[in-house]
């Protein structure tokens, strides 16, 4: 009996060894489940959760996770932050918008979003670990983040989707196609769908405020600072490459166009708020108070007074062009096929009423058919005098209504 401790003594020691060596709880492979909080809601949001057929409103605080469905109505936008990366995401109205991966895997963070229609500007901690993932999926592109901010729009009429890039390097992958497209500040990504071949240029100020809303472009304007020091801090690194004769991990280019791109990019702010002054879904009155305000936070405040002129090579001229062309050719089909749609439906419609009126008239008939047997049934039934009183009464019967239809 007195050995009995000692074996258990030894026991236990042989079982925590075999714990720590077998790495209890820390598997190197191991895969976590990762959450998201909604912090702001404008208007009507909705969430559907995963394998749910039923979506629920949306508020502030409310927590999502990996297989998560969130859509945005009418005048309607939402802010999501990842928890523990502290990523942030503003959706836009009339947005579709699934958490496709939230993962903790093998040690990195591993964030996907698949946006289906709507405007998402994303914010990615510029402190993430380097070998985390932050994609946004759309129908026509797979987009990974090298950098913090950008924007990315699905057009739900035309398919089209765009990347707008503010700060940082964004990566874009077409289905099927090896090599990766760099967007760089200041840049933007157009792709269609339904063509492998995308397009990269300067941003189209007009398409990025037409796809975005009031909330996005306050966001924008706050974090001016932010925005204007990373982009010095990226032109700054993109001279000592070139200096150094060395352009690895960054877009080839001479000194002017590096000259061209430190123009741009030093008001790039203030040409998006421009741009949106101007334009028609939104409140020219509401931007400016909204610059009143924040310009008193900002090392830099906006100033649209003298604001040089974004500068544009002829090439990046002529691309702009032929998007805005092959844009009105989609449109200009879409209103086509919409009022070909409306057409047939106008003339299935108009078969359907015919039809139904002709039922009607089967059936008023038909009626009337089995009205007249059973009464020549009912008068063959009957003696000839009652016979003979029954004919005068359906002849009286017949003139009142005769008189009654000319009356009218």
């Amino acid at each position: 009996m007195k050995a009995t401790k000692p074996i258990k003594q030894l026991f236990a020691l042989f079982l925590a060894a075999i714990l720590m060596l077998s790495g209890f709880g820390q598997s190197v492979g191991a895969v976590e489940n990762r959450t998201a909080k909604i912090e702001d809601v404008v208007g009507t949001v909705w969430v559907m959760k995963a394998g749910g057929n039923l979506a629920v409103r949306a508020y502030s605080g409310m927590r999502l996770q990996q297989g998560d469905r969130v859509t945005t109505e009418a005048f309607s936008s939402a802010k999501l932050v990842i928890s523990d990366t502290e990523d942030e995401l503003t959706i836009t109205n009339n947005a579709n918008l699934v958490i496709s991966d939230l993962r903790l895997k093998a040690g990195h963070n591993i964030t996907k979003l698949l946006v289906w229609s709507g405007t998402v500007l994303s914010s990615v901690n510029p402190d993430r670990n380097p070998e985390d993932v932050f994609e946004i999926n759309t129908p026509g592109q797979k987009i990974g983040a090298k950098g913090t901010q950008f924007i990315v729009g699905v057009d739900p009429l035309t398919g089209m989707a765009t990347l707008w890039v503010l700060t940082g390097i964004v990566s874009s992958i077409e289905p099927n196609q090896p090599a990766q497209d760099m967007i760089y500040p200041g840049g933007e990504f157009v792709n269609d769908s339904r063509d492998p071949i995308g397009s990269i240029g300067d941003i189209n100020f007009d398409d990025l405020i037409g796809q975005i809303n009031f909330n996005i472009i306050e966001q924008i304007l706050r974090m001016k600072d932010e925005i204007d020091k990373e982009n010095a801090q990226f032109l700054e690194e993109m001279l000592n490459q070139l200096q150094n004769d060395s352009t690895e991990g960054f877009l080839q280019m001479d000194l002017e166009e590096l000259q061209r791109m430190q123009v741009n990019l030093q008001f790039l702010v203030e040409h998006i708020i421009k741009a949106a002054m101007g334009a028609n879904n939104l409140s020219e009155e509401a931007i400016a108070e909204l610059i009143r305000n924040v310009n008193g936070s900002l090392e830099n405040p906006i100033n649209l007074d003298n604001l040089p002129e974004w500068i544009m090579t002829e090439r990046e001229r002529e691309r702009q062009r032929q998007i805005e062309q092959e844009r009105k050719q989609r449109e200009a089909a879409q209103q086509q096929e919409m009022e070909e749609r409306q057409k047939n439906n106008a003339a299935l419609l108009q078969e359907l009423l015919r039809r139904k009126e002709q039922q009607e008239e089967e059936k008023k008939k038909a009626a009337e058919e089995a009205k007249r047997k059973a009464e020549e049934r009912y008068r063959e039934a009957l003696e000839q005098e009652a016979r003979d009183r029954f004919d005068e009464m359906q002849r009286e019967r017949t003139r009142k209504t005769t008189s009654e239809r000319c009356g009218k």
